[in-house]
């Protein structure tokens, strides 16, 4: 059985710049599934907790890529999750 993958969008996108990384990633087919903060934890591993808790609901496997945003007026720093359907 194949597992969830996730990666920032830095690696996903081999380096290259974008002017709109969120619409990149849409067009590419991917959909945003969750938000979190960088308070919450290592957002590699949030990432994983919520690709894997898809996966319990969908009975699929996914490849997530999470990019960070904007910093916020706390000083920490926001993170979108977008994942795409590897079956």
């Amino acid at each position: 059985m194949r597992k969830n993958t996730v990666q920032t969008f830095a690696a996903f996108n081999q380096g290259c710049r974008r002017p709109d990384r969120k619409r990149h990633l849409e067009l590419c087919g991917y959909k945003l599934i969750a938000e979190f903060n960088s308070e919450e934890g290592k957002p590699s591993e949030l990432a994983l907790v919520h690709l894997e808790s898809k996966t319990a609901m969908t009975g699929k496997t996914f490849h997530g890529v999470y990019l960070r945003d904007l910093k916020s007026m706390d000083g920490g720093y926001g993170y979108s999750l977008y994942a795409l359907c590897n079956q």
